[in-house]
This record gives C-alpha cells, structure tokens and sequence, in this order.
C-alpha cells in the first residue's frame, strides 16, 4: 500500500520534468541552439544539485501549510496536482507544481474544517503575486543595459553567436539548479511530514522521476514558452532564463535570507515559487522594451488566466477526492 501512494508522487515528478523542461531549455531548444539531449543531460544534473543542496528552506515552508497526518493525505494531495498538471500539459500550457500542490493544501484543509497558517499562507500568494513584476523590472533593465553596451562596443558575429550559445547553456544550467531548489520541495514536502526520517530518499527518487519526465517533455508546452508568447531573438532567451533563475533562487537562498535579516532589510520569504510565472514576467519585460510589439495577447491571456484557475482547480479536486474517500473508503479515513 505504501508503494502505491509512494508511486502518485513519482508519476508527479514526472509530469513536473515534462512541463519544465521548456522553462529550462525551451528557448535553446526552440532556436535549435542546443539538442534535446544535451538539455536533458545538463537538468538531471543541476535539478540534484539544487534538490540536495538548497531546498530546505522551501521544504520547511510547504510542512507548515498542512498538518497533514497520514499516507492518504499526502496521495491525495500530490494526485490532486498531478490531475491539474496533467490537463495543462496536454493543453500545451505551462503551469507550476508549486501552484498545484498549494492548491491542493488549502483544499485539503478547507475540507476538514482546518484553519491554515495565515501568516505563511500570505507569504506564499505575495510572492506569486510580486515575483512576475519582479521579473519584468530586471529582464526590462539589464535588456536595456546590454543593448546600450552593444551598441558602444560591437562584437564580432561568431563570437557573439558563440557567447549566446555558451550563456543558454549556461543559463538553462542555472534554472535547474534554482527548480531544484525551489520546486522539488513541493512533491517532497506532503510525504516528509508523514516520513520524516526518509528525506533523502524521497528526494533522490523525485528528482529521479523529474529525469524521467524531462526525457519525454511536451513539444506543446516548448512552443508556448518560446514564439508562442513572444518571439525572442537567442540574447533575448537568454536575459530571460537567467532572470527567472536569479528571481527562483531569491526565494530559495537561505544564506541571502540571513544576511538581509541580519542588516534589517526587506528580506525574500523561502516559499515555492512557479518558475512559469517569472519566465512569463520576464518575457514581457523583454516585449517592453520594443514598445510591447510582438507580444500575443490571447497566449498571454491563457497564461495569466491559468495563474488563477489552477489552485482553485487543484483545491476543487482535492476536496472532491477527500470527499469520495470518506464516502466510499472508511477503511482509509
């Protein structure tokens, strides 16, 4: 029985590397500046890097969300995420396990009547809510940065060309590191309050599952994030991978937190944060800065629109779910 509620948290690391990869590498891929492969290769390994270097602080905010007691609890939550996940990759719309999983959290304490953790609950929804302006503002300022110092110091077109592949891959790098250390912790966290002492395993056989998925990433989903939203040359991609990498890692980067603390400034929550809504903040700080041509108001729409309807479609089929089971399986509740 174990396995089997084991196994719905591994087919959702699956279906987390299948949605991301086109956060990580979709824009290199897309522009056939890098193979499916290689970007493949190089998210195995930075996704374990970030998972088992950087994640307690996020791991440590999903705990808090849910008192969750049972095995059942965390199988309900993660298939409830994994339900929403599913429909929005087949539907080529890139959408955050972080959204889900939260989702399915206050549903499962609306359901029985729990009130949550106030305080990190509205850590969590400012966050979402500043992280895509956060976004735009530094993809909108370093773009303009580099255009201006282009335009006093050209470079040569093979040495540019191979400065943009390097950084993509660079870049693509960087933004497994900060998933890894942000996003895994949402599958983890559900399990690790009922198996605290099996952290390690949990998470060495998430990211194994994320690999998984990452080998069979939707082409839908690479599209949207790359001409389906706005057609970026491959500088562009890269000021927006590295952007929405540097955003994860403020959210992920315990010592950073520390330090701000330390000196009294406004500090970074360490809370789970969707990587598609800082790549889509990013993207159009980079529309802005050609005046907003090009960018496509109907994709965007279908973005920004899922932002809203996946944690309350996540919280609706938990709840559902939870109900179900406590009509029809008393032996499990």
């Amino acid at each position: 029985m174990m396995i089997l509620f084991l196994s719905v948290g591994i087919l959702l690391g699956i279906a987390l590397g299948r949605n991301n990869l086109s956060n990580l590498f979709g824009s290199a891929i897309g522009m056939r500046m890098l193979s499916v492969k290689t970007a493949v290769f190089l998210s195995v390994v930075c996704v374990f890097a970030g998972a088992f270097m950087s994640s307690d602080g996020t791991t440590n905010g999903i705990l808090k969300l849910a008192p969750l007691e049972t095995l059942i609890d965390a199988f309900v939550i993660c298939l409830s995420a994994l339900v929403v996940l599913q429909l929005l990759t087949w539907r080529g719309v890139p959408a955050s396990i972080a959204q889900t999983v939260v989702g399915a959290l206050i549903g499962w304490n609306l359901f029985h009547h729990l009130d949550m953790d106030s305080y990190r609950l509205k850590q969590v929804i400012l966050a979402w809510c500043y992280s895509p302006f956060l976004a735009m503002f530094l993809a909108y300022f370093l773009m303009n940065a580099i255009r201006r110092w282009v335009r006093y110091h050209p470079i040569p077109l093979f040495q540019r060309d191979w400065m943009i592949r390097m950084g993509l891959v660079f870049v693509g790098s960087y933004a497994a590191y900060a998933l890894g250390a942000n996003n895994i912790s949402t599958i983890v966290g559900p399990y690790l309050k009922i198996l605290p002492k099996a952290d390690l395993f949990l998470t060495f056989a998430i990211c194994l599952a994320v690999s998984v998925g990452f080998m069979f990433a939707d082409q839908k989903v690479i599209r949207t994030m790359t001409s389906g939203l706005f057609p970026m040359t491959p500088s562009e991609a890269l000021i927006v991978g590295f952007v929405s990498a540097t955003t994860m890692m403020l959210f992920s980067w315990e010592g950073l937190r520390h330090v701000l603390i330390r000196l009294e400034w406004p500090y970074f929550p360490l809370v789970p944060l969707p990587l598609s809504n800082t790549m889509t903040g990013a993207i159009i700080g980079i529309a802005l800065t050609k005046g907003g041509y090009g960018l496509k108001p109907l994709v965007l729409g279908r973005v920004l629109a899922s932002w809203f309807i996946v944690p309350m479609a996540s919280g609706l089929i938990c709840w559902m779910f939870l109900f179900i089971l406590k009509a029809y399986g008393r032996i499990f509740i």
